[in-house]
């Protein structure tokens, strides 16, 4: 971080914003060659590797003004992140739950940058249920693909790793 404080251009003003940790955000430049090279951006001041640290990041210029960041199912701001997975989506941006990756009660939002709006699981109808033996949770693909809206079943805590596509027998 390159430790700007005043103010990161745009009309945000650093030295008045906090992170979800409630300390004062630090400002940075992505160095990282890639689509985002050179963007400024406002992150939490804890060093990258503390535990404690939180998933606070923004992005500043103007298309990324701050009031655009859609909160999440905790009401928490969303942090932005980068897609890593190879595929047709790699190196997208989306928006996910505030709260620190492993925190017990991170919610599940996910939503790519320009893409449809998130739509919150369901419980599955009665009678789908996973290896678990419990209720499935029925959720829509949000990626883009050929799957992109397609709904699907998946075990509501993710351990047993059920999961079908609505519609299949398998």
């Amino acid at each position: 971080m390159d430790g700007q404080t005043a103010n990161a251009g745009h009309g945000l003003q650093v030295d008045q914003m906090e992170c979800y940790c409630g300390l004062p955000v630090g400002s940075g430049r992505v160095t990282r060659p890639g689509p985002d090279c050179n963007r400024r951006f406002l992150c939490c001041v804890k060093e990258i590797g503390d535990q404690s640290r939180c998933a606070y990041y923004l992005f500043v210029d103007e298309e990324q003004k701050e009031d655009a960041i859609p909160s999440c199912l905790c009401s928490l701001r969303c942090s932005m992140f980068q897609i890593k997975k190879e595929g047709p989506t790699k190196g997208r941006s989306f928006y996910s739950c505030g709260l620190p990756m492993g925190h017990p009660q991170r919610c599940e939002y996910w939503q790519l940058v320009g893409g449809p709006p998130y739509t919150p699981p369901e419980m599955s109808p009665v009678g789908v249920v996973c290896v678990c033996g419990e209720r499935a949770l029925r959720r829509g693909k949000q990626s883009e693909g050929i799957n992109q809206g397609k709904l699907y079943d998946q075990c509501a805590q993710k351990k047993c790793g059920f999961f079908r596509w609505v519609g299949s027998n398998q």
